[in-house]
């Protein structure tokens, strides 16, 4: 009676190997996760930002162009609020404007406005003025500034 021998299975060099193989490879994606988690975040950031700088804009147009040109020292204007005539916003972590006092606050927003240019001509646009925002993370405390035209709205 004779036995058939069978070579149907690993051997141990092979399982060492293949292991070895998996764990250099799982090693090599764990390390790119902070990488990847950073653009995430930075992504994130970026778009939060421009929500901002966009509710910013907004919130300018519809006020009316005295009020920048002759700034009250203190108190709320909308959304802004007045330390010293300058005119400040606060925001949350997804861009949505929120109290100086909020548990949510993560955004502090800065504005400084130059004085309105006279424009030429004799359209309905006389003035335009330069607005400098200058937002800081008060959490990384990154800074950023963005710089835009405020034109006189006509009220």
């Amino acid at each position: 009676m004779t036995k058939n021998k069978s070579n149907n299975a690993f051997t141990l060099v092979e399982v060492t190997l293949a292991l070895g193989i998996m764990a250099f490879s799982l090693v090599a994606i764990l390390g790119l996760l902070p990488v990847a988690l950073h653009a995430v975040n930075s992504a994130l950031n970026l778009g939060v930002q421009a929500r901002i700088l966009q509710a910013t804009q907004t919130e300018l147009l519809s006020i009316p162009f005295s009020t920048w040109t002759s700034p009250p020292t203190t108190g709320h204007v909308g959304l802004f609020f007045f330390k010293n005539g300058t005119p400040y916003l606060f925001f949350d972590e997804n861009g949505i404007s929120c109290e100086e006092t909020d548990a949510q606050k993560r955004y502090d927003i800065i504005l400084e406005i130059s004085t309105p240019t006279a424009l030429p001509g004799g359209g309905e646009l006389k003035h335009m003025g330069t607005v400098q925002l200058t937002g800081s993370n008060v959490i990384t405390h990154r800074t950023y500034t963005n710089q835009f035209y405020l034109p006189d709205n006509g009220y």
